[in-house]
């Protein structure tokens, strides 16, 4: 009570001084307001004591339209409506392209084409193996080679590694005698023996890792088995297999879930798992094999009580002490997941891939554009580890227009050819002959222009290292014009040549 009277009390006094404020502020500005007292608002309920109005707040909307996200937005040009196109790019569509028209099958059709060797990786890969075999025979001649793996199936990605074994080598394998085989291929990374067996790790210059194991005796016949069994696999469904692969080896290779050393699965089990699920719903796109994968090993398959037999289908489990059990179709007893430890991992990713991708395919009836994401594959596949891939092959691209650009007809016929080099032939016959009587002023020890080897079957010989002062100058002149000779034979045949080489 005492706060309400001073309340009172203090408005009772100020009340004169408003008024007198207000008076005041009239004689200097005729337009002042007026005080309006408390029952004036009742005319206008919007009404303020000095005569303004409330504005009425606009309430925020709490959705958006249903138009802004998802629809396709329109700009009027020259009276028509044309449409917006959102562009996306990624490793893959290192170009670009109209976020409308990408569709899941065609994108990994795309991934696929993005990650697969080209010529040029085959062939040196080719190369590795051809080396491997011939150092193997060179220090077990008995020795045979077997490749097996990704490489051996056409399935290998840029980062894969070459497996091969060597078996029949009717000696005890020690750790010097593959460490003395071998060196010469490139830099040994791992090595381990066991008298009978061997294994080693060897990175090429070219930075390819070879897994090479070795047996004394005959122990191929599993690696040959697994070869023509995923063979086979594939060429039943040989448009889809491989895409799917390569989309599903990234996804598990990013997150460690396909790394052996570290309890993930091996590459062979991951190839027979989709196997199952391709004999088992019979997918007939890229995409659906996809999502028929993700869903069944991510929800609906059971690793703890049942395992995965490529021909008899899902059986109780065989392996109990194992997270994953699948059967080699090869070893009817074997378990080619033993050793995973990595198997809540692997189902729970799975998960996330199946959620993120039927996202994308059900999202707005179609319409892909409000999709948070660049590409369905964008939601699972990490883009920083995949752009050095595409500026190679963009390196690769210009080198490749660079060829079709320069003319590859050839300035010589093979008879004018054969003239040049008969030319040749004689004119290093001359050297020999004043070999040993030039001058000082002649031929340096090695000239880069007799360095051009063998040349259709003729070889060049070297002159010699000094000349004396003891020939004429009738001998020098004619010595330094078949210097010239030569020098212009070799440039016009070697740049000639190189068209065809």
């Amino acid at each position: 009570s005492y706060s309400f009277c001073t309340l009172l009390v203090v408005t009772h006094l100020f009340q004169p001084l408003n008024k007198m404020t207000l008076a005041a502020s009239s004689a200097l500005n005729p337009k002042a307001v007026e005080f309006k007292p408390a029952a004036a608002m009742k005319l206008n309920p919007n009404a303020t004591p000095f005569g303004g109005v409330v504005k009425k707040r606009i309430p925020t909307p709490t959705a958006v339209p249903p138009t802004a996200v998802g629809q396709p937005q329109h700009t009027t040009i020259a009276g028509k409506a044309v449409e917006h196109k959102v562009f996306v790019s990624t490793p893959w569509y290192s170009k670009g392209i109209d976020k409308s028209v990408v569709q899941l099958s065609s994108e990994i059709e795309a991934f696929h084409s993005f990650v697969k060797l080209d010529a040029t990786e085959i062939k040196d890969r080719s190369d590795v193996c051809d080396v491997i075999k011939s150092m193997a025979q060179l220090k077990w001649p008995t020795s045979s080679m077997v490749k097996y793996g990704s490489f051996a199936i056409g399935t290998s990605a840029p980062n894969s590694a070459i497996d091969i074994m060597i078996d029949n080598c009717n000696t005890d394998l020690t750790a010097n005698d593959v460490r003395e085989a071998f060196r010469p291929l490139g830099v040994i990374r791992s090595l381990m023996c066991n008298g009978g067996t061997a294994f080693a790790q060897v990175e090429a210059p070219s930075g390819v890792l070879v897994n090479i194991s070795l047996h004394k005796e005959v122990g191929s016949e599993a690696a040959s088995k697994s070869v023509s069994i995923c063979n086979h696999w594939i060429d039943q469904f040989p448009t889809i297999i491989k895409p799917v692969l390569s989309v599903l080896r990234q996804i598990m290779t990013q997150t460690g879930n396909l790394e052996v050393s570290t309890g993930g699965l091996s590459a062979y089990a991951l190839l027979v798992m989709l196997f199952y699920v391709t004999k088992t719903f019979r997918p007939t796109s890229c995409g659906s094999l996809l999502l028929q994968f993700c869903r069944f090993y991510g929800k609906d398959f059971n690793f703890s009580d049942f395992s995965l037999d490529l021909n008899l289908g899902t059986v109780a489990k065989l392996h109990p002490l194992e997270l994953i059990s699948i059967i080699d179709p090869s070893d009817k007893t074997g378990n080619i997941a033993s050793g995973c430890t990595r198997a809540f991992q692997v189902q729970v990713q799975l998960q996330h891939c199946y959620s993120a991708l039927l996202r994308w395919e059900t999202r707005d009836g179609g319409d892909k554009r409000g999709y948070k994401g660049r590409t369905p594959l964008s939601g699972v596949i990490s883009h920083q580890k995949l752009w050095a891939r595409s500026e190679y092959l963009q390196e690769v691209e210009k080198r490749e227009a660079a060829k079709v650009s320069t003319p590859s007809k050839s300035n010589f016929t093979m008879e004018e050819i054969d003239a040049l080099m008969s030319e040749r032939n004689e004119t290093l016959s001359y050297f020999d002959i004043f070999g040993d009587c030039g001058t000082s002023n002649g031929l340096s020890e090695s000239p880069s222009s007799l360095s051009f080897g063998v040349v259709g079957g003729a070889s060049t010989q070297q002159p010699g290292a000094a000349w004396s002062s003891a020939g004429s100058n009738d001998s020098f002149d004619s010595i330094h014009e078949s210097e010239e000779l030569l020098r212009s034979i070799d440039a016009a045949i070697a740049n000639d040549l190189m068209f065809d080489v």
